[in-house]
This record gives C-alpha cells, structure tokens and sequence, in this order.
C-alpha cells in the first residue's frame, strides 16, 4: 500500500529518526501514568495516499481505539494513535482495574482512558519533535473512538482529504517488563505544507 513518490528514501529515513526520538519520548511518559517500564520497538514509517488509509490495517475488521488530535502551528495536520483491541483491554484492567469484553461494554469512562494515553502519547511524540528542530505545534484536546478499525480510519480520511494528500504511518509495539504490551500505530497527515518547514530545519531540500 505503501506510495513514496512523495518522500524519497532520504526524506523518510529523516522522518523516521524523528519518529524513533519522538516514541522513545512517549514510552517514557506513558511509564509514568502506568507506573511499567516500556521497551519501544524499531519503528517502521511508510507514506501512504489517502485513499489508502482506510486499508492500512490488515485486521480492520477488528475493533481499534484512536485518539486522534488536529494539530496546528508551523506544521498543521492531523495525529492520531491507534490501538488495537487487545492493547485496550491491557490498558483498562491497568488503569480502571477491570477491561471491556466487546464493544457493548465501553462507556465513557473507556473513552475517557483512551483520550488521556491518546493525548500523552500524541503530545510526548510531537513534543520531543518540536524540541529537536524549534518547529511548534500545538494539540486539540484529542478525540477518542473505539469501533473497527477501518471505520476510524475511514473517518480520519475524510476528514483530512479535503487539504491534505498524503499520510505517514508509523507502526510500533511498546512492550512492558510487566504484563502490558501494547500494539499500535501514529498515523500523521500533514498539512498543505507537507512538511517543508521540517525538512527545512534539517537541512534537507523540499521533498518531490
């Protein structure tokens, strides 16, 4: 699914470091509201055209929770974090001590874990970006989803095809030396500006 005709491999690659900086940030204050110590795996970033989002998940059919953030400032776009069903149930027996067993079972309460590890993680993520390359941005109070998964991304894209063109997805897994791991995936869709201000900052020429 993957269409890089956008960012060449350096550009990604660039992009990629970035995101690796950023999840490192993100475990490290998703430690804090969990009181687990994570390990954060190898990120993988791709470029995908919008029309391709709503395929990215391979299970879409199964249940996902997002959090997703519109984001403005030097770069403006779309963030959201997205976990798959098992991650969910972890992080609610964790932080409300007993989990959902299907959709029925999600009230506000699930909504409301979702938005705040959705908005520290999203923020942590951009934050440490931000940090790195003097680019500011600034997070929306996030909006959580539960439902399946290609119905969120779905919806994300509409809501982002009427400015923006392409997305970047960044697939990881944080896993605890305790019992909680969980699987999930940013997704950024950048704003007309399709990152120039960023590459700009790292030294590198505007991409394709």
């Amino acid at each position: 699914m993957a269409d890089t005709s956008g960012l060449d491999f350096l550009h990604l690659s660039a992009v990629q470091e970035l995101a690796n900086i950023g999840l490192g940030r993100a475990a490290m204050a998703l430690g804090e509201l969990t009181g687990q110590t994570y390990h954060m795996g190898v990120p993988h970033v791709e470029e995908v055209g919008l029309e391709s989002v709503p395929m990215l998940l391979a299970d879409g059919d199964s249940l996902y929770a997002a959090a997703y953030t519109p984001a403005e400032g030097d770069i403006s776009g779309h963030l959201a974090f997205l976990f798959d069903w098992e991650s969910v149930q972890s992080l609610c027996a964790l932080l409300l001590g007993s989990e959902p067993e299907s959709l029925d079972d999600i009230t506000e309460i699930h909504l409301s874990v979702i938005a705040e590890v959705g908005n520290i993680l999203n923020g942590s993520f951009l934050n440490a970006i931000s940090e790195m390359t003097g680019i500011t941005v600034h997070l929306q109070p996030p909006q959580p989803s539960i439902d399946y998964g290609i119905s969120i991304l779905s919806c994300i894209a509409a809501e982002a095809e009427i400015n923006e063109a392409m997305a970047l997805s960044v697939d990881t897994a944080l896993e605890s030396i305790g019992q909680v791991r969980l699987k999930g995936s940013f997704l950024l869709i950048p704003g007309p500006d399709r990152l120039t201000r960023l590459f700009q900052t790292l030294g590198l020429e505007e991409a394709a």
